[in-house]
């Protein structure tokens, strides 16, 4: 790519961007949607809309998926929602409650996420299916 400064052209700040070198894009997590951005234009290819912040979004090229930690405010609490999305269509695929808390951190390897949220328990799910595989208490 040629050096070239583009505009996202997002409604408010980026709290995570991730690159999609296959698809020549960058994914975005913004408040209330992530979004696939054309790294030529920066116009939006495509949307996923939240009800709640959209804390980090990762891209799996293996899988042509999109993983999103959201941080969703419901009537008995926070809750921090795991969303898995098809990256050609927007489809969800699966959604799971990490945690009571917000999801502070996550990434993806290997046909796994790990998550992690603000009181240090971590999870480990399975990037297909969303069925936790591990989870990690942060105290042992």
């Amino acid at each position: 790519l040629a050096q070239k400064e583009i505009k996202l052209q997002s409604r408010g700040s980026s709290s995570q961007l991730c690159y999609a070198p296959e698809l020549r894009a960058l994914l975005s997590a913004e408040p209330g949607a992530a979004c696939l951005r054309d790294l030529e234009s920066g116009r939006r290819q495509l949307q996923v809309k939240f009800g709640g912040n959209v804390e980090q979004a990762v891209y799996a090229s293996d899988l042509k998926a999109i993983f999103c930690t959201v941080h969703e405010v419901t009537p008995v609490g926070v809750v921090g929602m795991l969303y898995s999305y098809d990256a050609s269509t927007g489809k969800s695929k699966w959604g799971v409650k990490q945690s009571s808390e917000r999801v502070t951190s996550m990434d993806y390897s290997s046909g796994r996420i790990a998550a992690g949220d603000a009181s240090g328990d971590v999870k480990l799910w399975n990037a297909l299916t969303g069925k936790q595989e591990l989870g990690l208490p942060s105290r042992l």
